[in-house]
């Protein structure tokens, strides 16, 4: 498999030729648009050395080895590249920055309590009754929302 791989994305001149390469040597072939970096590509999956190799390319190039992700050999192409728009970056950079802010204290927190929970369940300080839990469960009937009064309407 790693041979075929590395013959085949050696063969390649541009990113249109590797449809045609792969599905002659019987592999999965898909193409991806708007990808992202550290997000999933296709079936291949997520890994920092598909980002790399991704980054690496211009519009137009191919990868000349294939990558490894996970138990697959990928060989990637590309077929049109938008850079970062670092203006409207920069507009939103603040809120960008408050929101990280944000998530992170909320996870720290997060962090804490649970924490402090199971420091004190070991202790002997917390106890959970999941007979208890189990029941009120049961017993809690379903709810539905209370219909919205309808009012008159006007007439003309």
């Amino acid at each position: 498999m790693d041979q075929k791989a590395n013959e085949i994305a050696s063969s390649l001149t541009n990113p249109a030729d590797i449809k045609a390469a792969g599905e002659k040597a019987g592999f999965d072939v898909a193409t991806e648009e708007g990808y992202k970096l550290g997000s999933t590509l296709g079936k291949a999956g997520a890994s920092p050395a598909l980002d790399e190799a991704i980054y690496a390319l211009k519009t137009g190039d191919v990868t000349k080895t294939p990558v490894k992700v996970g138990d697959n050999w990928v060989v990637l192409g590309v077929t049109n590249r938008h850079e970062a728009d670092l203006a409207e970056f920069a507009k939103q950079r603040e809120q960008l920055k408050q929101t990280l802010l944000s998530a992170k204290q909320n996870q720290l927190f997060e962090d804490y309590i649970a924490a402090v929970q199971q420091r004190m369940k070991q202790n002997g300080k917390i106890k959970v009754y999941q007979d208890v839990l189990a029941s009120m469960e049961e017993e809690e009937p379903e709810v539905t929302p209370p219909q919205r009064p309808q009012f008159p309407r006007r007439t003309k």
